[in-house]
Formats: structure tokens, C-alpha cells, sequence
């Protein structure tokens, strides 16, 4: 996949770089300090997807992922920022955006936005995920997959997160610093509390819960 990186500090954009290009599958075909710049870029390098910052000069990261998304309709932006705030979360999603992740995150959390986002699907960081959830629970109505979701530990909805992206057992157990035994435990309690017994359930359920 062929990857712009959009950040205004130049030594982030170099150790990103660094570490897209050591992922075999990426190839960075450039980078952008600004808004402005990242509109020119996509015009000239056709990018698959843009990894975007949200505080760029010249033109805001938001606004610039707008019309790369409304001019490049096949252009995938994933945004990786400090922000958690949902105010700029939902409007990243009314834009369109692929992928949500925050700053804190590990590479291999990127990876797995880079990986949905080929695949036509969305990623958000589970920090930025919860107090999505959280907002929508104390709004709506607690009933069916909502209700079922909140009763979920923290940890077991970052499994569940991560399971519907496909990922294996010991690579869950890697991202998450735990033994593949706790996480067949998290898999088995989450399983139990949501009623389910089959990943095909599995999928559906995330389907409900957005």
C-alpha cells in the first residue's frame, strides 16, 4: 500500500517513516508538513492512504482530510493524533475517515488501522473508542448489543476489538502484554456475558455495536 505521512514535526515523520518502511507491505511515497502541502502530494503521489495529524498549519488536518476525501474518494485517511476529545472524533467520522488512532499508541496498533483500512473497514484506538461508547450508553437507552457491550471490563472489549480484526491468539496476547491463557479467558467471559458462541455471532455483534 502506498502511505503519505501528514505531521508538521519533522523528526516524527522520520521515525514514523522508518518504522512504515520496515513493515514489508507499505511504501512511503512521501511527506507533508501541512495542510496544504499533503493536498499537493495526494495530486502528485496518488497515495492509497494518508496518515494525517490533526494540528497542521496552513490548513487544519480535519479540514484537509475533507477535501482529499471529498476530491479522492478512493484516498483512505487515518488519523493519528493527540486529540480524544469526541467532538473531534465523531467529526472525523462524518468526514469519512478509515482510522482513528491516538498518539500513545504502539506501531502495531497503526498497523492494525492500516490493515482495516485496506480491507475497506475502520479502526479507532480503544482510548478513543471507550469514551465514544461511554457517551452513547449515558445518552441511549441501555437495550440489546449496547446494553451487552457495557458490561464488558475494559480489557475484555479491547480483546473483543481485536478479535473481529482477525487477530490471532498469540498476537493478541503480544499486542496486550498478557499470556495467550488470559486471553482465552477474557475471550471465554466476554463470550459468556454477550451471549455468544461463535465467531460468525462475534462479527454480528461488533456489526450492531458499530
Amino acid at each position: 500500500m502506498k502511505v503519505l505521512i501528514v505531521d508538521d514535526h519533522a523528526i516524527f515523520r522520520q521515525g514514523l517513516r522508518a518504522l512504515l518502511e520496515a513493515y514489508k507491505s507499505v511504501e512511503v511515497v512521501g511527506e507533508a508538513a501541512d495542510g496544504l502541502e499533503a493536498l499537493g502530494l495526494v495530486a502528485e503521489k496518488e497515495p492509497e492512504i494518508v496518515i494525517m495529524d490533526i494540528s497542521i498549519p496552513k490548513l487544519d488536518g480535519m479540514e484537509a482530510a475533507k477535501q482529499i476525501l471529498a476530491n479522492y474518494p478512493d484516498v483512505k485517511v487515518i488519523i493519528l493524533s493527540r486529540h480524544t476529545d469526541t467532538l473531534f472524533v465523531d467529526r472525523a467520522l462524518q468526514i469519512g475517515i478509515s482510522g482513528y488512532v491516538h498518539k500513545d499508541s504502539t506501531f502495531d496498533e497503526l498497523k492494525l488501522a492500516l490493515d482495516a483500512a485496506e480491507r475497506g473497514r475502520k479502526y479507532l484506538s480503544p482510548i478513543v473508542l471507550s469514551p465514544i461508547v461511554n457517551s452513547y450508553l449515558q445518552v441511549a437507552p441501555a437495550t440489546g448489543p449496547q446494553a451487552a457491550y457495557g458490561k464488558l471490563t475494559p480489557r475484555e472489549k479491547e480483546v473483543l476489538h481485536l478479535l473481529v480484526k482477525g487477530r490471532r491468539r498469540r498476537d493478541i496476547a503480544n499486542f496486550l502484554c498478557i499470556s495467550p491463557k488470559t486471553v482465552d479467558r477474557h475471550r471465554s467471559n466476554l463470550m459468556h456475558k454477550l451471549n455468544i458462541s461463535s465467531e460468525v455471532e462475534l462479527q454480528r455483534f461488533a456489526e450492531h455495536i458499530g
